[in-house]
């Protein structure tokens, strides 16, 4: 970075006041500055031998950071370039002046090495085609990570947790998917923050746009796996079949791993046996005969003994029991009885399957669940422990007593031998 014309107008005023204070106030300073600059010129290499290689050492302290563009990668920061050389008539006996061992000059009076220091983020320089040498500083500086593990990084472990409870959400509720959705949009909003902070390049992807997009892929797969169960959820006995291996892995085995455990629930009605439908008949006095119109309600009537015979009672099994001792009004009211209980058994079968498909939903709900919290804390686990900030273990700058800006242990440049 070029010094600013204010910055070298300050630097030289300080010079110029501190030699002129330290030759105002000493006189043998004041002798010895006009001694080695008498005959001096700066326009010539302090070299005894004109083949004699001068070695310059230089230092560079960073003194403030300015500003940080993460989006264009520029940073603006304030440097000292310290430069030292050996320069052999600027020697001198200390005893001969007063003890003097230090003497400040400006440095426009002396000598000093052609260095440019330019900036890298510049694209092109207008230069000859002589080559020259070219030195370059690397500065490792590391960012505090607290801003954006408080702002950026919890919330998106946060919501990344979410995607979790889509499973355990039941899927009656009838919000699984629209739960999953809001996830995911959510996500995408922190994506674009984050866009916005990353640097366009296609080199790298940063740790945080890794987590995040691991975050919406696990989401996107997790509305994929709700949609199957609920599909499971709302099935019937009138548009599926349950096969057997799925009764047998997810009503009988899978449970007992995943620790659910499904209430015993009778679905047996009365028709099986269990209480027997009883009663008694008896008819008193003669049989009346049978009318045109009772007769002919009777005809539609198919079998009406074979359609009892399912039924277990006292009565349809007394041999006494039959069309010529029973008004036709009871036999057609055992009938109905019987078609309503048969109705009656039909709809608990029906409930009975709808319930296992419900209970292989929630199966699924729950193997999916520790699926999907397995791979969240894996993800999780595995990118931030990438992160550089781990396994970073140097001193910050701010916690060191004695602070080597140049990192270097070379010191002044020594004369030659």
């Amino acid at each position: 970075m070029k010094p600013t014309a204010a910055e070298t107008l300050r630097a030289w005023l300080l010079s110029a006041l501190m030699v002129h204070g330290a030759v105002a106030g000493n006189p043998d300073a004041k002798r010895l500055y006009d001694d080695l600059l008498s005959n001096y010129n700066k326009l010539v290499r302090p070299v005894v031998n004109t083949t004699d290689v001068l070695k310059v050492c230089i230092k560079l302290k960073l003194s403030q950071l300015i500003d940080v563009n993460l989006k264009n990668q520029i940073m603006t920061t304030n440097l000292w370039v310290e430069q030292s050389w050996y320069d052999y008539k600027l020697r001198w006996e200390p005893k001969e002046y007063g003890g003097v061992h230090m003497l400040h000059v400006p440095s426009d009076h002396i000598w000093r090495p052609d260095i440019v220091l330019y900036n890298k983020n510049e694209k092109f320089y207008t230069c000859c085609d002589e080559p020259y040498l070219d030195i370059t500083f690397n500065i490792t500086m590391r960012r505090k990570t607290l801003f954006y593990t408080v702002n950026i990084i919890i919330p998106c472990m946060g919501i990344s947790f979410l995607t979790v409870l889509t499973f355990y959400l039941p899927s009656d509720s009838g919000e699984k998917v629209t739960l999953s959705i809001s996830i995911l949009i959510s996500l995408h909003v922190f994506f674009l923050l984050v866009v916005e902070i990353i640097p366009p390049t296609s080199l790298v992807v940063p740790l945080l746009g890794k987590y995040l997009i691991f975050a919406m892929i696990l989401v996107s797969i997790s509305i994929c796996v709700t949609v199957v169960v609920l599909n499971v959820h709302f099935r019937s006995p009138q548009t599926h079949r349950m096969a057997p291996w799925v009764k047998n892995v997810f009503i009988d085995y899978l449970p007992k791993f995943l620790f659910i455990r499904r209430p015993k629930y009778n679905f047996e009605t009365s028709l099986s046996g269990t209480g027997p439908f009883g009663g008694s008949c008896q008819i008193h006095g003669p049989i009346p005969p049978l009318t045109q119109s009772e007769s002919d309600e009777l005809t539609v009537v198919p079998d009406i003994d074979a359609g009892l015979s399912g039924i277990k009672s006292p009565i349809l099994s007394n041999p006494v029991f039959s069309h010529t001792k029973c008004p036709p009004r009871l036999h057609r009211t055992c009938f109905c009885a019987q078609f309503i209980a048969e109705h009656t058994k039909m709809q608990e079968d029906s409930t009975k399957v709808k319930e296992d498909w419900k209970y292989v939903a929630m199966v699924l709900d729950r193997l999916f669940l520790w699926i999907f919290t397995l791979a969240v804390l894996a993800g999780t686990a595995g990118i931030i422990l990438q992160a550089p900030t781990l396994y970073d273990d140097r001193i910050p700058i701010i916690e060191q007593k004695d602070i080597d800006f140049s990192g270097t242990s070379a010191g002044r440049c020594r004369p030659p031998q």
